[in-house]
C-alpha cells in the first residue's frame, strides 16, 4: 500500500510511520450491503448521493469537518448502551438549554477543516493561512469548552469531563 501511495501521491511519505486496522471495538461493525440497504449514505431507489438517506435526515452541519464525523458516526454506530445513553443525555441538555447551544453554535462555526489543515502539515503543503485557522480553531475550541465548563450545565460538564 505504501508503494501504491508513493507512486500516486508524488511525493516523499516520511510522515507514514506504519498502517493499522480501524478498531471497531465498543463500535457495530456494518458492512456495505448493510449500509446500502438501510440507505445510510445513498439511495439507490432515488439514485441520489443524498436525498432520502439517513445522512440527508441527520445532517444540518455546516462544515466539512463536521459532515465527515455525522458520516462516520452514522456508518459506525455505538455498540454499547452507555455510549449511547450518554450521547442521547447530550444532545437531550443542548436541547433544553437553547441559550448554550446558540452560544456553543457560535464558537463551533469558527472552526475550519482541522483533519484537513493537519493533513497539509504532515505533507509539508500547508500555507500561512493553514496555520491562522488552526490557530483560530483551537482558540475556538477551547472557548466552547470553557463555556460548558462555566455553564450551570452538571450532564454536559460531566459528559465533557470523562
Amino acid at each position: 500500500m505504501l508503494e501504491y501511495l508513493s507512486h500516486h501521491q508524488k511525493s516523499k511519505l516520511d510522515h507514514l510511520q506504519s498502517l493499522s486496522f480501524t478498531s471497531f471495538d465498543g463500535y457495530l461493525e456494518l458492512d456495505e450491503a448493510t449500509i446500502k440497504n438501510l440507505d445510510l449514505l445513498y439511495n439507490f431507489a432515488t439514485n441520489s448521493q443524498k436525498e432520502g438517506t439517513l445522512l440527508w435526515v441527520l445532517d444540518q452541519t455546516k462544515t466539512a469537518m463536521w459532515k465527515r464525523l455525522i458520516r462516520k458516526n452514522i456508518v459506525r454506530p455505538y455498540a454499547d448502551q452507555v455510549s449511547i445513553e450518554k450521547r442521547h443525555d447530550m444532545i437531550t441538555e443542548l436541547i433544553k438549554d437553547r441559550v448554550l447551544l446558540r452560544d456553543l453554535q457560535k464558537h463551533l462555526w469558527k472552526i475550519s477543516d482541522i483533519d484537513a489543515i493537519i493533513t497539509r502539515l504532515s505533507i509539508w503543503r500547508a500555507v500561512p493561512k493553514d496555520l491562522l485557522n488552526l490557530k483560530e480553531s483551537l482558540k475556538s475550541l477551547c472557548d466552547a469548552i470553557a463555556l460548558i465548563e462555566k455553564s450551570k450545565n452538571s450532564v454536559l460538564k460531566d459528559i465533557f469531563k470523562s
